[in-house]
């Protein structure tokens, strides 16, 4: 029998604020099947009041992080996700991988960093760094990525299980560049990063700018009772899905008919909700850079880049 993990959170998960329902939405059905959610679980779409935060009530326990991550973009893991998403593609899967992608990812980076960083660095740390391929080009002489995948990784990076792994190794450069959208909690994460770095470390973050606009009839409660019979009809909701799709790239905004849907990215950061998620987690902020018309795999996510400076710990 299937034990939940998950768990519901209302107030904003980064200032405890007040937050406004923008809509009713579903567990994209791919990730209810390898988790083993139940595929009517209703999610809602909210957005705090204080600093812009958008995000899924449902927050993802260990057990579903586990199910989803472990083999993510493995050929198992594009099959069942296609047999849902007809449109997602093999170069989407692999954009991360790509040398192109790879090279106009880390150029943004770099610009982002440039006149932060010294010309060596003793350790970095990519967290969630897949292969080890974004590390700015600068001498670093310890490559760390803690990555819950178990990809093959570039000459000289190694890779740790948790942050209890480095010990007493303090981290003068660490990376978080498109996982913050994934993560149930990135304050406690962001300090947790923050206990493992040096004096004045330097802390690089990168999320898409892709927000939900809603029409404000997905807010109402006869849409929230329709919500939980749309998997039941596949065909029909993978229509409703990709026409979704569509309109969100081309219109930006989810129709009235349309479908929210909570896949892997459960937070939607705006530049002053990343703001505040880094002011609180204990850095100071030196640099900014954004793109809105960055693409993925041909879809448009856009990005957001920050390059913060960890401040000392108050012990007052």
């Amino acid at each position: 029998m299937y034990e939940s993990t998950h768990f519901i959170v209302r107030v904003c998960p980064i200032c405890a604020g007040d937050t406004e329902l923008f809509g009713y939405g579903v567990i994209a059905p791919f990730i209810s099947e390898c988790s083993h959610m139940p595929r009517d679980q209703v999610t809602e779409l909210l957005c705090c009041s204080a600093c812009d935060f958008q995000f899924f009530s449902i927050r993802y326990g260990p057990k579903e992080l586990s199910s989803i991550y472990s083999a993510y973009r493995s050929p198992e893991y594009l099959r069942l996700r296609r047999s849902w998403e007809p449109w997602y593609s093999e170069r989407i899967n692999d954009a991360t991988s790509v040398e192109k992608s790879r090279i106009d990812r880390k150029k943004f980076m770099n610009l982002t960093l440039e006149d932060a960083l010294p010309k060596e660095i003793n350790c970095a740390v990519d967290f969630g760094g897949d292969e080890g391929q974004f590390f700015p080009d600068i001498q670093i002489n310890r490559r760390i990525v803690l990555d819950l995948s178990e990809h093959p990784l570039h000459d000289g990076v190694e890779r740790i299980n948790s942050l209890g792994d480095l010990g007493d190794k303090r981290v003068d450069l660490v990376i978080v560049s498109h996982v913050l959208e994934h993560l149930t909690d990135p304050v406690q994460t962001l300090q947790d990063l923050h206990g493992v770095m040096s004096e004045d470390g330097i802390l690089y973050v990168e999320v898409p700018m892709d927000r939900f606009v809603t029409h404000s009839s997905l807010a109402k409660k006869p849409y929230r009772d329709r919500v939980r019979r749309y998997p039941s009809h596949k065909l029909i909701f993978i229509m409703r899905d990709f026409i979704t799709g569509v309109s969100r790239q081309y219109r930006t905004k989810i129709p009235r008919w349309g479908v929210i849907k909570q896949s892997e990215h459960i937070n939607y950061f705006s530049g002053t909700s990343v703001q505040r998620l880094l002011t609180k987690s204990g850095f100071l902020i030196v640099a900014t850079a954004e793109d809105r018309n960055h693409k993925v795999g041909g879809a448009r996510f856009g990005r957001y880049g920050v390059t913060a400076r960890r401040l000392p710990v108050n012990r007052s």
